[in-house]
């Protein structure tokens, strides 16, 4: 069972799950609903050799700093680094809205951020909730007494073809009959290159690196060759 731990930063007590590993740890900032104990993708980085950091954003566990932005809760990130005695990593890992707190991490603190990845959280152009039956029934679904009824739904739906095909279908301008044939391992967890007509409001995962390299989005919603080689 992995265990989280609670250090003490400037800003109050900050939740985090700390894992050594052979290759240099990545940063890890789950999205909502999820604290840094969650797996909701970190297991394909450290079964690549790599070491962990996850954090319980504010708000999420048993992180204790107010009401922060992304911007304001960076330096407690640094000050967990410097707890741990992590100095260098292999990249930032931002998760749905967690990815707006590891573009903040990889602009204020560069040299902890090689490289930038963000999964299932790139920006879009339109307004959310889109719909007046969202922006009422939201708060409904994913209230505390009905959240984990919902994700048991949710999980169950993607369980089959069907029920993914109903899930992704919305990600692309184009139907889903022309490209679902070139997504052969859609429901598997091993990186897949597709070429599904993503938008980029929708695109499932995006690599910047300080080189100016930009890896393209996969219709996976995690890639990570990108950490392969040479640590």
């Amino acid at each position: 069972m992995v265990l989280s731990q609670v250090l003490t930063t400037r800003l109050g007590p900050v939740e985090v799950m700390y894992l050594p590993g052979d290759k240099p740890p990545v940063f890890f900032f789950p999205g909502g609903h999820c604290r840094a104990a969650s797996d909701c993708g970190w297991r394909l980085y450290t079964d690549l050799g790599h070491g962990l950091l996850a954090f319980s954003r504010p708000g999420y566990g048993r992180t204790m700093v107010g009401r922060l932005n992304a911007s304001e809760f960076v330096p407690a990130v640094s000050d967990c680094c410097d707890l741990l005695g992590v100095s260098r990593t292999a990249g930032v890992v931002g998760v749905s809205f967690g990815g707006l707190q590891a573009i903040e991490v990889a602009v204020m603190l560069p040299h902890l951020a090689p490289r930038l990845v963000l999964h299932s959280c790139a920006p879009s152009t339109h307004s959310y909730p889109d719909t007046r039956p969202e922006r009422l029934g939201g708060p409904v679904v994913f209230s505390p007494a009905l959240q984990r009824l919902t994700w048991h739904t949710v999980s169950r739906l993607v369980a089959s073809d069907a029920g993914l095909r109903a899930m992704v279908a919305a990600l692309s301008n184009r139907p889903i009959h022309e490209w679902w044939h070139t997504c052969p391992s859609m429901t598997s967890a091993a990186p897949v290159r597709c070429s599904g007509p993503w938008t980029p409001a929708t695109a499932s995962a995006t690599t910047f690196s300080r080189d100016g390299r930009t890896v393209p989005p996969t219709a996976t919603c995690f890639n990570v060759r990108w950490l392969a080689p040479r640590w």
